[in-house]
């Protein structure tokens, strides 16, 4: 296959039709406790693109040995051209690596 023949896949929530998104939040600022910026971004996130109703499900993933924080967001009205419903919101805090 030629790289002009490469088509993006369009995101699916694995075993189900509906459309997903993911977000990556990247930051290294300050002291940070666990999960709270995560949380605190999704929460005003939520409110913004979808103010009528949503729910939030916070998921720990195991990997390495070590957590990895994420949070679905559910939205009650599609979103993007995708009209994605399902937003996944990860996390990558870096300032411990400097």
């Amino acid at each position: 296959m030629s790289a002009d023949e490469v088509r993006p896949v369009p995101p699916q929530v694995s075993g189900s039709a509906e459309a997903t998104a993911a977000l990556l939040v990247i930051h290294g600022i300050g002291e940070q406790s666990p999960y709270q910026t995560l949380d605190a971004f999704t929460r005003g996130l939520a409110c913004a693109i979808d103010p009528e109703g949503r729910q939030l499900k916070h998921r720990m993933v195991w990997l390495d040995g070590g957590a990895e924080s994420m949070v679905r967001l559910k939205l009650m009205r599609p979103l993007g051209a995708d009209k994605f419903r399902t937003l996944d919101i990860h996390e990558f805090y870096w300032a411990w690596l400097v």
